[in-house]
C-alpha cells in the first residue's frame, strides 16, 4: 500500500469493510451463476479507502488503472530500482584492495567522484562520461548526487601528475610480496583524434587508422594478474626504447632486485636492455629474435636433434625443446637459450609462407608485362626472386629463390626464449606462454573500455581516462582471480556475463525505504560465495543504501 499516495476511487468498483478499514475492489469479470441465478463478480483488491472520493492504491492498482494526473510526479534522481549486486561486489573490492582509502588520502575532496567513474568504466563497460549519468541512476553513487557532464569534466581535470604518481607508490607499497615475483611487461597503442597532444606522434601502430598513436605500457603481476603500474608516452616511441623506464620505475616502486624476473615479448629484445636488467639485478625471461646470427645459427645446428624427438616433448604444451648456454650477442656473457619447435605452428606457419609467395608471384607477372621495370622497382621481391636483364637494364626473367624458401620452410615452427639463469625447458614456455593476461588486460581496456582511440581534446583527460582505466583493470583482475575456479567449471560464463548477473541482484524503493523483491538464483548465490560474499553481507549494503539515500 502506498501510504503517502492519494488516488481517485475508480468508477464501478466495490467496497468492502475489514478490521475497521474500507478496502476497494476492481471488478475483473462478473459470472452468471445458473443455480443462484445472479452474477458473481470476480475480484482483486486495489487500495484502502481514504474517503468518499480518495483512497491509497497499491500495486494491483496500477495493473488496471493509468496513474492519474495527481499521482503523477517528476522522476526521482535516482531509480527506484537500484542494482545492489554490483554495488556491493565493486565496493568490497575496493576496500579489500585498499584502494577506497588510498583515493580518500590522495584525492580527498573528489574521491567519492573518482569512484563513481571508476565503477561506471568497471560495470558499464564505458568510459565516455556523457553516458555516466545515464548508468549511475540505476547503481549506487558514492557521492549521492549525479553530476553533470561539465561538473564531471571539472573535476578530473583537477588530478594532478602528482596525484597519479603517489596512487602507483602507495599502489605498490600495498603489495606484501615483492621478494619473489614474475612481472609480464608489454606495450600498446592507442590512436588519438587530438594531433596537438603532446603525447600523440606518429608512429607504428598495430591498427593503423592514419592518426597519431599514443602508447600505453603495463606492469602486471604474472601470477595474479594484477597491474602494478602503467606508464603513457610518445607514440612514436618504441616498446624497446620505453623498457628502461620501465624497469626504473620498478626499481622505484620499491621491488627487490634478488628475485624479479621479468617477461618481455621480442619488441623489447636487445643487448641493451639485457645489459640493462642484469645491472640492476633483474632476471628476464624473453622472447629472441631468432634472426640474431648465434641463434639463427643454433637453430639450424639443433633443428634435427629437437624436431619430433620424444626425449625433448614437452607434453604439457604439445611441442619440442632443448635448453644451450650460448654467448648471444658475442659480448662473452654466456646466456640460455631455450630453442623450441611446434608442429602446429609450423603447418600454419608454412601455409602462410606458400600463400604470401602465390601473392607475390601474381603482382610479379603483372608488374613485369609491361617489359620497362628496373631492378630497384622490385625490392620488395628481392628476397624470394632471383632476376635476369636485357642489354638495357630491364628485368626480362625471373626465377624463384628456392634457396631462401627452403630456408625459411625449415624454420617454420621454431622460436627461441632467452633466459638469465639455467632453467627448465618446460618451466621456460609455460611462464611465458601465461603472459597472454597482458594482452587480455590491453583487449579488455581496448574493447570493452572503448579506448581504443582517444577521443577527448587534452593531455590532462587522455591521464585521467588511463588512470581510472588503470583501476578499474585491477578490480577487473581481482574479481578475476577469485572466479577463476567457478570460470572454469562454467566455461560459456566470461567475466562480463558474470558482471551482468551481478547486476541483475536488485532492490526496489517501496514506502521509500529500498527492499529485495526476488530471492538470489542459484547462480547468483554460487557466485558470491566464491567471492566471499554471501547474504548477510547483501543485506547489510541494502542497509547502508537506505541510510545514504
Amino acid at each position: 500500500m502506498l501510504k503517502d499516495t492519494l488516488v481517485t476511487i475508480p468508477k464501478n468498483t466495490r467496497e468492502k469493510p475489514q478490521n475497521g478499514n474500507v478496502y476497494i475492489y476492481h471488478v475483473i469479470e462478473s459470472v452468471y451463476d445458473p443455480a443462484k441465478r445472479y452474477n458473481t463478480d470476480k475480484r482483486i483488491c486495489i487500495g484502502k479507502k481514504y474517503d468518499d472520493t480518495k483512497m491509497y492504491p497499491n500495486d494491483n492498482y496500477f495493473k488496471y488503472y493509468d496513474s492519474p494526473e495527481e499521482y503523477l510526479v517528476e522522476a526521482p534522481e535516482f531509480s527506484d530500482c537500484i542494482k545492489v549486486g554490483a554495488m556491493m561486489v565493486f565496493d568490497r573490492e575496493l576496500s579489500n584492495l585498499g584502494i577506497s582509502n588510498l583515493l580518500s588520502f590522495i584525492i580527498p575532496e573528489n574521491s567519492d567522484i573518482f569512484k563513481d567513474l571508476i565503477y561506471y568504466y568497471t560495470f558499464g563497460f564505458n568510459t565516455a562520461t556523457q553516458y555516466y549519468k545515464y548508468f549511475i541512476r540505476e547503481y549506487y553513487s558514492y557521492c549521492n548526487k549525479i553530476y553533470s557532464d561539465s561538473q564531471i569534466s571539472r573535476i578530473i581535470n583537477t588530478l594532478t601528475d602528482d596525484n597519479i604518481s603517489s596512487f602507483l607508490s602507495g599502489w605498490n607499497n600495498l603489495k606484501e610480496e615483492k621478494d619473489e615475483i614474475l612481472i609480464d611487461f608489454d606495450g600498446t597503442n592507442m590512436n588519438s583524434s587530438i594531433s596537438e597532444s603532446s603525447l600523440a606522434e606518429y608512429g607504428k601502430p598495430k591498427d593503423d587508422e592514419g592518426l597519431p598513436q599514443i602508447n600505453l605500457s603495463y606492469a602486471i603481476d604474472h601470477n595474479t594478474g594484477m597491474p602494478l603500474f602503467y606508464e603513457l608516452y610518445p607514440g612514436s616511441i618504441t616498446d624497446m626504447s620505453q623498457t628502461k623506464i620501465m624497469i626504473d620505475k620498478a626499481k622505484n616502486y620499491g621491488y627487490s632486485d634478488k628475485n624479479i624476473t621479468f617477461i618481455l615479448d621480442r619488441g623489447m629484445f636487445s643487448k641493451n636492455n639485457l645489459d640493462y636488467l642484469e645491472e640492476n639485478g633483474f632476471k628476464y625471461i624473453i622472447m629472441a629474435k631468432t634472426s640474431l646470427d648465434i641463434i639463427h645459427n643454433s637453430i639450424i645446428a639443433n633443428m634435427n636433434k629437437i624436431k619430433n624427438q620424444y626425449k625433448y616433448f614437452i607434453s604439457s604444451h604439445n611441442l619440442y625443446g632443448i635448453t644451450l648456454e650460448r654467448d648471444v650477442f658475442k659480448d662473452k656473457k654466456l646466456k640460455c637459450l631455450h630453442i623450441y619447435y611446434d608442429d602446429e605452428k609450423a603447418s600454419i606457419e608454412r601455409k602462410i609462407l606458400a600463400s604470401n609467395l602465390a601473392y607475390y608471384e601474381e603482382c610479379l607477372k603483372i608488374i613485369l608485362e609491361n617489359k620497362k621495370t628496373k631492378k630497384a622497382e622490385l625490392k620488395p621481391y628481392k628476397k624470394y626472386f632471383l632476376f635476369e636483364e636485357d642489354k638495357d637494364g630491364y628485368i626480362n626473367k625471373y626465377d624463384v629463390n628456392n634457396q631462401i624458401i627452403q630456408g625459411e620452410m625449415d624454420l617454420c615452427g621454431f622460436f627461441a626464449i632467452v633466459t638469465k639463469d639455467k632453467l627448465d625447458t618446460s618451466y621456460v614456455i609455460d611462464e611465458y606462454r601465461k603472459r597472454d593476461i597482458i594482452e587480455k588486460t590491453f583487449r579488455d581496456i581496448k574493447s570493452y573500455m572503448n579506448m581504443n582511440k582517444f577521443k577527448v581534446h587534452s593531455d590532462t583527460k587522455i591521464k585521467v581516462k588511463t588512470f581510472i582505466a588503470f583501476i578499474s583493470s585491477i578490480i577487473k583482475a581481482s574479481i578475476n582471480t577469485k572466479l577463476k575456479k567457478y570460470l572454469k567449471e562454467n566455461s560459456s560464463d566470461t567475466l562480463i556475463t558474470v558482471f551482468k548477473e551481478l547486476s541483475k541482484i536488485e532492490v526496489t524503493k517501496i514506502n521509500d525505504v529500498y527492499v529485495r523483491k526476488y530471492a538470489l538464483t542459484g547462480k547468483q548465490k554460487k557466485i558470491l560465495t566464491e567471492l566471499n560474499l554471501s547474504e548477510d553481507t547483501l543485506k547489510s549494503y541494502i542497509n547502508l543504501l537506505n541510510m545514504s539515500h
